[in-house]
Order: structure tokens, then C-alpha cells, then sequence
């Protein structure tokens, strides 16, 4: 059997980040038993300068494009779409509007580093799965601590111990730090894929080539 480290580079309100998860969950589950891989989140921000009250995603799109919302509707109806072949919902097509709201990540990166440094990467993996549903499908503002701390608790995390790690600046300066690697490594899109720190896999792999691929590295690893 062959291990393969997983990290996948990734922003909680990017649509493509949980689709791009289950495509590697299936492409892991057609290789089997041929490989053990541990998966885990490192952070990205893709609207770093969203302030605290949020924005609409209407507000956003025009921010960072400088287009007309309605330019924005068929690749949303990709998303929409995409989303549904792997099981995830994302109501987009009920908000055509852009109404829905987009927030400023960082704490929920601050969380996900916690749960990984306090509890390992299973738990860091259901606890970003349970951030992906608050926020796509549950429509939750993933940037209260109150709301935060909730969605820890429902993944059975420490409550209080994820309360008393949001307050440590070390954290805050450890995710900075992780930021500030992922632009020296490269990543300028996410999800970003990188096996076993120098494999580098951008998103939207379909999961027969992604298995296909994770194969040959697997292969190249040991005979490295």
C-alpha cells in the first residue's frame, strides 16, 4: 500500500473547494485499498478584504470584476450543476439575484488549523465539510465566532477549547504564515492539490483521471 499526504489548498465560501473534494474522495475510493492517503486543509483567501458585515455576492462579483452581475449566471448554473453530479448542493439557482451573502474567511481558517493541530486531520476533514454545508447550503455567517464555535461543536470538537484557540494570536499568526506559503508555493486558484509536497493538481479533475493520476505518483514515490 502506498501513503500518499494530501493538502488541499482551499477557501470556505470557494463552490469549487467541496465539489473538488468529493471528485478526490471518489478518485481514493476506485484506487481502494492500493493507497492510504491523509487529507488536510491548508488556507486561501479569495476575498481577503471582505469586511465583517460581509457582502453580497452580487456586491462582490462587481468588486473584483468590475462586470455586470448577470455575466456571472452561467457560470453559477456550472456550479449549480457540477455541484449536484457529486451529491453537494448549492441553492445558487434560488438566489439568482446574488442576495446571498460572502464572508471574510480567516477565523474559519483559524478553526480549521485548531482542528488540525488538536485533533488531527480526520477531524479537521468533517469539521471543513460541516463549514462547506453551513455555508453554501445553510446560508450561516461563517465569520462569527458564536456561529463558528457551533459548527465546531456539531463536529465534535471542544467547544470551549475552539474558543479559547480563537483568541490565541499564535494562531492567528500560524494561519498567516500558511497564507504567506501558499502564494510562495504557487497557488493562485483553489482548490489546489499537493501530494506529498511536490505534486502540485489543480481542481476540477474529473475522478477517474484523478485516480489515475494519484496512482502514478504513488508509484513514482516508491521507487523514488
Amino acid at each position: 500500500m502506498s501513503k500518499l499526504d494530501i493538502a488541499i489548498w482551499s477557501d470556505v465560501v470557494c463552490p469549487w473547494c467541496p465539489i473538488g473534494h468529493a471528485g478526490l474522495q471518489e478518485a481514493l475510493e476506485l484506487l481502494g485499498d492500493d493507497v492510504e492517503a491523509t487529507v488536510k486543509w491548508k488556507p486561501f483567501q479569495l476575498s481577503p478584504d471582505v469586511p465583517p458585515e460581509g457582502r453580497t455576492m452580487r456586491e462582490n462579483f462587481a468588486l473584483k470584476s468590475g462586470k455586470p452581475f448577470a455575466q456571472f449566471a452561467p457560470a453559477r448554473e456550472n456550479v449549480v450543476r457540477a455541484g449536484r453530479e457529486v451529491g453537494f448542493v448549492i441553492p445558487w439557482d434560488e438566489d439568482p439575484e446574488g442576495k446571498g451573502m460572502i464572508w471574510n474567511t480567516f477565523t474559519a481558517h483559524k478553526l480549521l488549523r485548531w482542528a488540525l493541530d488538536s485533533a488531527g486531520a480526520e477531524k479537521q476533514c468533517i469539521l471543513s465539510d460541516a463549514l462547506f454545508r453551513a455555508n453554501f447550503q445553510e446560508q450561516r455567517n461563517i465569520s462569527d465566532d458564536d456561529e463558528l464555535l457551533d459548527i465546531a461543536d456539531t463536529a465534535g470538537l471542544d467547544r470551549a477549547a475552539a474558543k479559547e484557540a480563537l483568541a490565541d494570536p499564535a494562531l492567528e499568526e500560524a494561519v498567516n504564515v500558511e497564507l504567506q506559503r501558499g502564494q510562495q508555493m504557487g497557488v493562485t486558484s483553489v482548490p489546489t492539490f499537493v501530494i506529498n509536497g511536490k505534486y502540485g493538481i489543480p481542481g476540477g479533475q474529473r475522478p477517474e483521471q484523478f485516480a489515475k493520476i494519484l496512482k502514478q505518483i504513488a508509484a513514482e514515490s516508491e521507487t523514488a
